[in-house]
């Protein structure tokens, strides 16, 4: 038995070889009668038999042929029988991409059935094939697959009046983000999101671009996490000058590929208030330690700092030193210019006082004290020289007179 007249009817075929003289055969069913009473279709050859049935829907599922065969040398017929029935499924189509990207195959089958059915694709753009028995694999070159189009697979059954179906529309993959645009505060860590919307065909890994267009991976300033359907990536202490601009996820499939940005604006803290020192002073004849008192400008409530930079930087010896009178005043001033600050930092923003220790009695310093606001760093007060409090007592009392 077999399918014929493009699967629109049955050929039912039956033959014994051999004999003297030739055996006769015929073909019998249920539903053989009324198609032998209308149409002279079954033929008697030599050794066969064989019939073409118009079905369509006009032979029921599951329905009995017999050949059976007569010869004179045999009392008894021989016969043969077959049976013609529906695949029990539905058709089933799926796509997948060869190991080496090379090639999209869509792939359809309707399994089953007797005689086999017949299965073939058709899609948009001319990217069609004929049909096969069974099963029938559309192969496309990676990328030239129609987004959103759709491809469908038909499959014919002689039994029945219809074609079958199933079918497939392939997506690039989309990407979302849960915010277009960020803002942070310097120093901050801040987290980048990328997701991939469920479409049906599967995408490549995500990757993230950062503001230089370079590819992210696991670094000290960059945390990335991800899975097949989304990829987070986390920027480490954010710089301003250093992070901020526009990052990039990406991810393709076998029809085409997408891309989202994201803008990061990483802003500085405010400028801190000013600060002025109203006192510097040596607390003991030893003149290596220094007490530094300071106020801030405007009132507390406002805020708006996080602490301080106390700083100081050797100005000149003192001038009973031998070796100071052999240094020009020209020298001097270099040897001031060219001396570095040294800082301590005072993370309490209510301190409004600080002892310099370890200082080394025969050099005369300058102090100045430096809001600071996070990374935001203020202006320097004017400097102060310390004197010791007798000194200070004899400078107000010659202000007084």
């Amino acid at each position: 038995m077999e399918a014929a007249q493009n699967h629109t009817s049955l050929s039912l075929l039956c033959s014994w070889s051999g004999g003297l003289p030739s055996p006769s055969l015929r073909w019998t069913g249920d539903v053989m009668k009324a198609e032998q009473e209308e149409t002279e279709l079954q033929t008697n050859l030599q050794n066969s038999a064989a019939i073409l049935l118009p079905s369509e829907g006009r032979i029921p599922n599951n329905s009995l042929f017999t050949c059976i065969g007569a010869h004179p040398a045999r009392k008894q017929q021989a016969e043969c029988s077959t049976r013609t029935y529906i695949p029990p499924a539905e058709p089933v189509c799926f796509a997948y991409v060869t190991n080496t990207q090379q090639y999209l195959m869509l792939s359809c089958s309707w399994d089953g059935g007797a005689p086999k059915a017949l299965v073939w694709w058709e899609g948009p753009g001319g990217q069609s094939k004929g049909g096969q028995e069974n099963s029938n694999i559309l192969v496309l070159r990676y990328g030239t697959a129609r987004s959103g189009k759709p491809y469908t697979c038909y499959a014919k059954h002689p039994l029945m009046v219809e074609a079958k179906s199933c079918r497939l529309t392939l997506e690039a993959p989309v990407l979302l983000t849960q915010r277009r645009v960020i803002s942070v505060y310097e120093g901050s860590d801040v987290q980048l999101t990328c997701n991939l919307r469920a479409n049906y065909l599967p995408a490549n890994d995500i990757t993230w671009f950062n503001n230089q267009g370079v590819d992210v991976r696991d670094t000290s300033k960059y945390m990335l996490l991800q899975t097949s359907a989304w990829a987070n990536l986390t920027v480490r202490e954010t710089d301003e000058m250093q992070d901020s601009g526009e990052y990039r996820c990406s991810t393709s499939n076998a029809v085409g590929g997408a891309e989202i940005n994201v803008t990061l604006v990483v802003k500085r803290y405010p400028m801190p208030p000013n600060a002025t020192l109203i006192r510097a002073t040596y607390n003991s004849r030893q003149r290596n330690e220094v007490e530094l008192e300071w106020q801030v400008d405007g009132t507390e409530e406002t805020g708006g700092w996080t602490g301080f930079h106390v700083e100081h930087q050797w100005v000149s010896e003192r001038p009973n030193k031998r070796r100071s009178s052999h240094i020009s005043q020209l020298q001097m001033e270099e040897r001031i210019a060219s001396q570095d600050w040294y800082r301590t930092i005072i993370q309490d923003p209510g301190s409004r006082s600080h002892t310099v220790r370890g200082l080394t009695p025969t050099i005369t310093y300058q102090f100045r004290i430096t809001p600071i606001n996070h990374r935001t760093i203020g202006h320097p007060s004017p400097t102060k020289t310390p004197g010791t409090v007798s000194e200070l007592l004899k400078d107000n009392n010659t202000s007084k007179i």
